[in-house]
């Protein structure tokens, strides 16, 4: 079914965008002892989006494009669209939850949880390299303002400057290579980038045009968290509201490899194979090993987390190394394609149910500190069994999603002889590494005595939502074949592979 017709590719950024302003305008006109209708509200705007992504929209045979071929319509967009109005769904209730803790502003924050939803939409369907600048700074600018909300702590502005300054460099990156990508082109769009390549015809790709992509990928290489664009991320998600913690490790880290995959797909030939091949190889191993051994020692939960997220590129790095041998290039990277957008749904359900269970936690002790978490499961066996089932999803261990994400990219660059091999092994290494300090939370939540043995309440609604999530665990790890069939249809018509 598709209730859009033409306008598919503008369709949810418009119904987003609106949404957004009616939030601030309910707020405007709301007293201030009925303040929580403002959060009912954006959580209704978000569960329309997610109705409309999976239910109101079909994907289209070809690539539908408007304004010129700044925006594109296909399956790959499409996915990445529900993806992020999942994620957006998640991030609303969980800053329901969270509202109450809010020192001013309920209106604006979820006006801005919502601009940055739209500005994901707008990812999803990038055609040239200046939608791809737009669409990335309405998603920073929203996260910068969000992310330094509590003013009255000293992280909080720590975190919005920091995201503020290294934003701006990733930011003139992305213009400084896409000025040299230009200048070899003659074009912006991706399908005359796309073009110039294939026009290459095996013969190596000029300095300049290299240059310029790698200055592309150092600016989208913020937004995913990869080394060495990484930094900000451990105090970011320390000093930023849970919530939007949450929404920037799913929707930052989504909406950067969105944009890489177009891109990749766009210049990934026969004469840019093997160089994106040994550069996203080296990416990915730097990136696994600095994430997870960093994560070792931390003993703030969020800073852990913050870790966790940059060794997950790591992983999902390499199914853009999966680029395979030319004869089999655009099945090899389809199939690396499809663990990358397979991994990235499994990962915005496990990770909202980490965070809403640090949300929950939180808003009882005040504390984010994992030794206040020794003795959870006595005080509250919902959230230490959500938590647990979470780290463990996240860690890679069957039957949960996690497992048969990780098991999807380790496969794809697997194929790729022995520099796939050395890739496999590292993988594997850190799947062990990580596994250690997800089970030292597991085990302190278990084993260790409590604090405080004081029982913790758990709201109805918030069980619901943790009972469901982990539910969904389950489901798309022991029946992930509809999941997977959209990736993969969705990274084929991205590559063009049979």
């Amino acid at each position: 079914m598709d209730l859009f017709g033409a306008w598919s590719p503008v369709a949810l950024e418009g119904l987003a965008a609106l949404g957004a302003v009616a939030v601030l305008l309910l707020d405007l006109f709301t007293p201030e002892s009925r303040k929580g209708r403002v959060g009912a509200a954006s959580v209704a705007v978000a569960a329309l989006l997610v109705v409309a992504s999976w239910f109101g929209m079909r994907p289209p045979d070809g690539a539908a494009t408007q304004f010129g071929g700044a925006l594109i319509h296909d399956p790959l967009s499409l996915f990445l669209e529900r993806v992020f109005a999942v994620a957006g769904l998640l991030a609303a209730g969980a800053a329901r939850a969270y509202e109450d803790r809010l020192p001013r502003g309920r209106g604006e924050f979820h006006f801005l949880l919502l601009s940055a939803l739209c500005g994901m939409f707008l990812v999803s369907s990038v055609g040239d390299l200046i939608s791809m600048f737009v669409s990335v700074e309405i998603v920073t600018l929203s996260f910068f303002v969000l992310a330094a909300f509590h003013r009255e702590r000293a992280t909080g502005p720590e975190a919005g400057l920091k995201l503020l300054v290294l934003g701006a460099l990733a930011a003139s990156f992305l213009l400084f290579g896409s000025a040299f990508v230009y200048g070899e082109v003659g074009d912006v769009s991706f399908a005359k980038i796309g073009e110039h390549v294939d026009g290459l015809q095996g013969t190596a790709p000029s300095r300049v045009f290299l240059f310029g992509l790698l200055f592309v990928l150092l600016g989208l290489g913020f937004k995913i968290g990869m080394v060495p664009m990484q930094v900000w991320i451990p105090d970011v998600y320390q000093g930023a509201p849970t919530p939007v913690t949450a929404f920037l490790a799913v929707g930052s880290k989504a909406a950067g490899f969105a944009l890489v995959v177009r891109l990749v797909a766009t210049v990934a030939g026969e004469s840019t194979r093997e160089p994106l091949q040994i550069l996203f190889g080296a990416l990915a191993f730097a990136t696994l090993f600095y994430g997870n051994l960093a994560a070792i020692p931390q003993t703030n939960i969020k800073r852990l987390l913050g870790y966790s997220s940059i060794g997950h590129c790591g992983y999902l790095l390499l199914g853009l190394a999966a680029l395979g041998y030319p004869a089999y290039h655009g099945a090899t990277a389809a199939s690396g394609t499809a663990a990358i957008l397979f991994y990235l749904l499994a990962y915005a359900f496990t990770t909202m149910a980490a965070f809403l269970v640090v949300i929950l936690f939180s808003e009882v002790s005040g504390s984010d500190e994992l030794d206040d978490y020794s003795g959870l499961a006595r005080r509250s066996p919902a959230l230490a069994a959500s938590l647990a089932v979470a780290l463990l999803s996240l860690a890679g261990v069957p039957p949960l999603a996690g497992f048969f994400g990780k098991f999807m990219l380790l496969r794809s660059v697997s194929l790729n002889g022995p520099a796939g091999l050395v890739l496999l092994v590292a993988g594997c290494v850190n799947v062990v590494i990580a596994l250690y300090y997800y089970l030292c939370v597991v085990k302190r939540m278990y084993i260790h005595e409590p604090r405080d043995p004081s029982p913790l309440r758990v709201p109805s609604g918030a069980r619901a939502l943790l009972y469901s999530l982990t539910a969904i665990l389950l489901v798309l790890g022991v029946f992930p074949g509809p999941f997977v069939t959209l990736a993969t249809e969705a990274a084929r018509a991205a590559f063009g592979a049979p």
